[in-house]
């Protein structure tokens, strides 16, 4: 959504509206496909002004609000340095902006239902989880001050399936305050933190604390967490610059410095390597179609890229029939997904396989990176997968012999009615609006196949090297 502001990072990321306030139903923290929290927020007793959201590097963001302007000037400044890596961490700094001494009471908001991904985005809930909150409470009084902190264990544990969620958010608010205390409020199916603290400041002054979010049961020491996720996400902005070779274009250095950034905001870090995700927020996974061509409009900058997508791809290409997943041996698949419906089985990504043009651009695809980079040995690696692709195309794609690729456009209420790249459900009709029925063979994915077969004569030479 284009009022969206997010600060992402792999799979992992932070969606609010376009001045960083979580004001919205799909708002929140989310890893893994899971909505871990749904309420994320800080307020004060003071009404507090939205000044600027800026992002210096993927990643990472800051907010900057303030009190309303009175006699010609703010009373305070809230700063809010946000950076997600595998978790979410901030340092927050509160400015006294008078010449007087300025109590502040701070409210932090943090609740869940752990609700899927696709929940989110429209999927009917079928059940009420069972979540339990344990209060990590105030402690101020002895220890260091890395001792003194609060927050909230958030977990979900369902008997009938082997996976369990947990989210744990801890501050170092504490250190900082007069007071703090903290309260939880659980009804059927979420649960809610509230943490309350009391800050008194001197004229002209500030203090700062932080406040990290873990997808775990993982209780961290605030402070020592921001600024591990910050070093770690500055240095895969480096390594990522360090490895990229960005076209020159006289007048165009913004437009090509802003793509790159792009693509980094994209990247999915896996265990063949980077792998571009479909989309910023709700399509952070890899995609068959999506990751293919941007892997392959990414090849002259990035080649481990397409490497790694191909790799990534053919580790996961479907090996037998499975109607529910629209799986066939030899596909590509369509979207991968993690979350508990898909782990359920009440939706089919685990993955899913309903595409038609993947497969084919898989082919292309491992046939550009032996172009580009003249790798013999990569050829010979993904080989096997390439002749499997290559028999889907004919013995799967081309279900009545006519030499075309098509799709059944008869939805079975499983996965998408259309799967091209137009693939909502309303993407391709007749003039008159209806739906078309029968087998689809759209334009755009035979010239797929065909450059697929000739990729393969070219390819097959290397492969026997």
């Amino acid at each position: 959504m284009k009022s969206d502001s997010t600060v992402v990072n792999g799979s992992t990321f932070l969606v609010t509206n376009g001045d960083g306030t979580p004001d919205r139903s799909h708002d929140g923290f989310y890893h893994a496909d899971t909505q871990h929290l749904d309420e994320y927020a800080l307020s004060t007793d003071q009404t507090l002004e939205p000044l600027e959201n800026t992002a210096p590097r993927p990643g990472e963001r800051i907010l900057h609000a303030g009190t309303p302007i009175e006699n010609g000037s703010r009373t305070a400044h809230v700063k809010r340095h946000q950076v997600v890596g595998d978790k979410l961490v901030e340092r927050v700094t509160v400015s006294n902006l008078t010449s007087q001494d300025h109590t502040i009471e701070l409210t932090f908001t943090a609740g869940t239902r752990f609700d899927d991904l696709f929940e989110v985005r429209g999927h009917e809930a079928t059940r009420t989880r069972d979540i339990h909150t344990t209060a990590i409470e105030p402690r101020t009084s002895s220890g260091t001050t890395a001792d003194h902190v609060a927050g909230a264990v958030f977990s979900y544990d369902p008997s009938d399936i082997d996976h369990d969620w947990a989210t744990t958010l801890i501050t170092d608010v504490p250190a900082a305050a007069d007071t703090t205390t903290i309260s939880i409020d659980t009804v059927p199916g979420r649960t809610d933190a509230t943490i309350t603290a009391t800050l008194t400041l001197t004229a002209h002054t500030d203090t700062t604390f932080h406040i990290a979010t873990i997808p775990a049961d993982q209780p961290d020491t605030p402070a020592e967490a921001f600024g591990a996720v910050q070093t770690a996400v500055r240095r895969r902005e480096d390594n990522w610059h360090a490895q990229t070779t960005p076209p020159s274009r006289d007048g165009w250095e913004p437009v090509l410095q802003e793509s790159e950034r792009n693509l980094l905001e994209l990247t999915l870090d896996t265990e063949y390597g980077p792998v571009l995700a479909a989309g910023v927020p709700w399509f952070t996974t890899a995609f068959g179609r999506d990751s293919l061509i941007a892997a392959y409009q990414s090849l002259y900058i990035r080649p481990d890229i397409a490497k790694a997508t191909c790799r990534y791809l053919a580790a996961h290409q479907a090996t037998e029939r499975d109607d529910f997943r629209a799986a066939t041996p030899g596909k590509i698949f369509h979207e991968i997904r993690s979350g508990e419906t898909t782990i359920r089985e009440e939706t089919p990504h685990s993955p899913y396989y309903g595409t038609v043009d993947a497969t084919p651009l898989f082919v292309v695809l491992v046939h550009e990176v032996w172009a580009h980079t003249d790798d013999d040995a990569f050829v010979r690696e993904l080989w096997p997968h390439v002749e499997a692709a290559l028999d889907w195309l004919t013995e799967h794609g081309d279900t009545d012999g006519d030499g075309f690729l098509e799709y059944p456009a008869n939805h079975d209420g499983h996965g998408l009615t259309h799967q091209a790249w137009k693939d909502s459900g309303d993407g391709i009709v007749h003039a008159d609006g209806s739906h078309p029925t029968g087998p689809l063979a759209v334009a755009e994915v035979q010239g797929y196949a065909y450059d697929a077969r000739t990729s393969r004569r070219r390819a097959r030479r290397n492969s026997d090297r």
